[in-house]
């Protein structure tokens, strides 16, 4: 995201729902060559240790579900205290508008595309078949995302240990993923209402962190 001289609370709202970031010029990163993930990641980092009132000791990512946004989450959380867990800073980013298989392929709030619902092993008929799972592909960049915003949070100074991701409907499902697949363990995740997409190919992208 590129930040314009706005007021600070709109400043941190903008972070807070950030989802892409533009890459830096390679005179604001130094004589070093970062990738452009790497780039993406220190301009969000430097953002926040920029915006006064802001240090953190841990974070909460929390997902919102498919066709929706967060500020309902935000309503539902945005005053929940984490005993122990000193500065915590929730993040509440929102998906892209996609197509929606399910939806009559109409743009929703999405960060992954359903194949259908409801969701469960087999579709009773005749004869019964097995669900249409979700493409791994497109469950994988949705993860790639989140991932992006936990580097920035790595490069700003917290560990992976001290982050939390969670969510609810397709946003616990893709926190859940995330978590699985990740090879440094998070803090935690918590899931509402979600499942497990791509269960398939989960043994592939299994790893010890998870």
């Amino acid at each position: 995201i590129a930040l314009p001289l706005i007021r600070s609370s709109q400043r941190l709202q903008s972070l807070r729902t950030w989802s892409s970031v533009v890459g830096m010029s390679k005179e604001e990163s130094g004589d070093v060559e970062l990738s452009p993930e790497d780039r993406a990641a220190k301009e969000v980092a430097d953002l926040w240790r920029a915006a006064p009132g802001q240090e953190a000791d841990a974070a909460v990512i929390w997902l919102h579900h498919q066709g929706e946004s967060e500020a309902m989450q935000q309503m539902m959380f945005g005053d929940l205290k984490i005993p122990g867990a000193g500065r915590v800073r929730w993040l509440w980013p929102r998906a892209p508008m996609q197509p929606s298989s399910i939806r009559g392929h109409s743009l929703v709030l999405q960060w992954f595309d359903v194949k259908e619902y409801p969701i469960c092993r087999r579709v009773r008929g005749v004869p019964d078949r097995p669900r249409k799972d979700e493409e791994p592909e497109d469950v994988q960049r949705a993860v790639q995302r989140i991932e992006a915003m936990v580097k920035a949070l790595e490069v700003e100074g917290l560990q992976r240990h001290r982050i939390l991701l969670g969510g609810f409907g397709m946003g616990g499902a893709l926190a859940l993923k995330t978590v699985l697949q990740s090879r440094t363990p998070f803090a935690g995740g918590v899931i509402c209402s979600a499942w497990l997409p791509c269960q398939e190919e989960l043994e592939d992208r299994l790893r010890e962190g998870g």
